[in-house]
């Protein structure tokens, strides 16, 4: 009778702390969703009022050091003054379904940046594509209305990641080749991290590969690295492919860069992201003849 007893009692008490921490764990849930709601809303409530902005980091050819153009990159800047870095907001803005038209709002405000440039080259202007857009059925009319409204000549890139390509590869490849045709490019983003084949590269309309920050921080940090961007700079050559080598932080990782004729380089060592108007001065600085 008391093992009985003491058999109930026990039940009683896991069947309690398995409530509690149901309890627990739904109440996390809960604050957690809330917050990424909020965090959806938010992001809403800042393109209404204008608290997004675009700085642009210069894009150089490796071969001659001159500047091209830019990566387009958003920044989010609270009427609090507080400032939400990328890597918070568009991982959240992804999640919560407002990443195409917060893509639409930046491409609203590169088109109004630009209206305000007098640029006579062709100027390489990439912009960073999520999976989401590209699989959305006003991803090339978006893509189509966003070049007509450019006033100055652009030379579009549409960066994709690697991992957006290879959930799709026939949408990816009709809906980009049918840019193509229309005067855009394409660069698969952070190359190398582990997604595409060969096969892959052939098959997809790529004209650039972005080579990843990870490959470039290997000059310094791991030689092992180091044959497989030879490697991935090589393969590019031999398929007809441009390579932009991105996060150059040093001068000995520019020298390496530039001796196996990598097409463009961009990094803080070359420049940092800049604000609008700051960009377009010094753009015009740096090509004054």
């Amino acid at each position: 009778m008391i093992k009985r007893t003491r058999q109930i009692l026990y039940s009683n008490i896991l069947y309690t702390a398995f409530i509690i921490l149901s309890l627990r764990v739904q109440n996390l849930w809960q604050r957690w969703r809330k917050g990424n709601m909020f965090m959806a809303n938010e992001i809403r409530q800042g393109m209404m009022e204008g608290q997004f902005s675009v700085h642009y980091q210069p894009v150089f050819e490796a071969a001659t050091g001159a500047c091209c153009g830019a990566e387009a990159l958003l920044r989010w800047y609270r009427a609090d003054g507080s400032c939400i870095p990328p890597s918070v907001f568009i991982p959240e803005a992804e999640k919560e379904g407002v990443i195409v038209s917060l893509t639409q709002h930046l491409f609203g405000i590169i088109a109004d940046d630009l209206s305000k440039w007098q640029i006579e080259t062709p100027f390489h202007l990439s912009v960073n594509i999520a999976g989401a857009h590209l699989q959305d059925k006003a991803f090339t009319k978006d893509i189509q209305a966003f070049r007509d409204a450019l006033k100055v000549p652009v030379r579009l890139v549409l960066e994709i990641t690697e991992h957006t390509l290879v959930q799709d590869t026939i949408l990816a490849s009709l809906r980009l080749n049918a840019l193509r045709r229309k005067g855009c490019y394409v660069a698969i983003d952070d190359f190398g991290t582990g997604y595409s084949s060969l096969g892959l590269l052939q098959s997809l309309p790529v004209d650039y590969l972005k080579i990843d920050k990870m490959f470039i921080d290997s000059l310094t940090s791991d030689k092992a690295h180091t044959p497989v961007l030879e490697t991935i700079i090589n393969l590019s050559k031999r398929l007809g492919l441009k390579t932009i080598a991105e996060g150059v932080s040093a001068d000995h990782q520019a020298k390496w860069l530039i001796d196996k004729k990598v097409s463009f380089v961009q990094g803080y060592y070359y420049s940092r992201p800049k604000a609008a108007f700051d960009f377009y001065q010094w753009y015009c600085g740096q090509h004054i003849k």
